[in-house]
């Protein structure tokens, strides 16, 4: 990974987990202050001006998060994408959730510096949006992040639900007094808690979960949909140009006999698919006669077909014959982000040998 890639996108990371960490703690501050939680030596105005310098100091980290995914490399988004909801080409639906969530905080940190005109009453009542705000910054956070399925991102999230889910559930049985109205309330949460952690392992925490949450396309890269042309008459199939360029994205996994599958979509002067399967020789270099290399166009036709012969760094090479009998070298430049893979290929005529 290239050093900017690296630095904007751990930057990108950290700035999204503080941003959390700073809205649970926000929220959490609120919620104490409207049960009137505060002590002797610690005056409640003092305590009202420390939960809006946490809020401040989320919209800050929110904004550091958006900037380092805006310039990361290895995402290209474009401006609207990061500001518009649903324009993203990764993960659209929670990407749009993640921005929604973003612009329903700025505007309820605004409503401090318009309470008086609009009234404590409408205040309050836009206040309670701050835990629609949360909810969705959680559910962007678990269904977008690359980091959900860690320990220690795991923990901050349990963490802060168990955090915010306490002190919100003390907040609304402090303020009923009927014992019944108490218990539906405890009900409510847990059933909100049984259908988020339902939603949890069906959904982020499982391992495929990156192609469900990028709409089948399983890649962090841009990719652009390909209409399907006319198939091509049997008798005279077009061949693979050569040289060619071509942008490819992707996805890596590992096969039940250790071999390294590489699924790519191809885009440039050949579109259309390439599958690379890399098996490791004794010495723990690609083994040429056991790995494989297919390149096929937008319609699932084969156009070159051969072994992969080494992997160094992140270039991978393959020699390929085409459907003309022709000989191609194949090179690839691929940037490995987990399971997700991004580069370029090119093509070049080595002769007609059979591989």
């Amino acid at each position: 990974m290239d050093p900017l890639g690296q630095i904007s996108w751990d930057v990108a990371r950290a700035g999204g987990f503080t941003a959390y960490i700073m809205l649970t703690a926000s929220i959490a501050l609120g919620l104490a202050l409207s049960m009137g939680w505060r002590s002797a030596t610690w005056p409640r105005f003092v305590t009202k001006e420390v939960h809006q310098f946490v809020t401040l100091l989320t919209l800050l980290f929110l904004v550091v998060h958006g900037l380092a995914v805006w310039v990361d490399p290895f995402t290209k988004f474009t401006p609207a994408e990061v500001l518009v909801p649903l324009a993203s080409h990764y993960r659209p639906l929670w990407m749009a959730i993640g921005i929604v969530g973003a612009y329903l905080l700025v505007a309820l940190w605004l409503t401090e510096y318009v309470r008086p005109w609009i009234g404590y009453s409408w205040w309050r009542r836009l206040h309670y949006l701050t835990m629609v705000t949360y909810v969705l910054a959680s559910v962007h956070g678990l269904a977008t992040g690359s980091d959900t399925r860690t320990g220690w991102a795991w923990a901050i999230y349990v963490t802060s639900f168990a955090l915010v889910g306490t002190l919100l559930v003390s907040r609304l049985v402090s303020s009923s007094g009927a014992w019944r109205a108490r218990i539906l309330i405890a009900g409510a949460a847990a059933a909100l808690g049984v259908s988020g952690w339902s939603w949890a392992m069906a959904g982020p925490l499982q391992s495929g979960w990156n192609v469900i949450a990028n709409n089948g396309h399983g890649s962090g890269d841009r990719i652009t949909t390909v209409s399907q042309p006319t198939t091509p008459t049997p008798s005279t199939p077009a061949g693979l140009a050569l040289p060619f360029q071509a942008t490819v994205t992707g996805t890596v996994s590992e096969s039940a006999n250790s071999e390294l599958m590489i699924a790519l979509n191809v885009e440039g002067d050949v579109t259309g698919s390439a599958n690379v399967g890399l098996v490791s020789n004794s010495e723990g270099a690609v083994d040429p006669t056991a790995s494989t290399f297919t390149l096929s166009d937008a319609t699932g036709r084969t156009l070159c077909h051969g072994h992969a012969l080494a992997m160094i760094g992140s270039a991978v090479t393959a020699s390929c014959q085409t459907s003309d009998g022709r000989q191609a070298q194949i090179q690839m430049n691929l940037l490995q982000r987990r399971s997700v893979v991004s580069g370029t290929m090119t093509g070049a005529s080595q002769g007609s040998t059979s591989i």
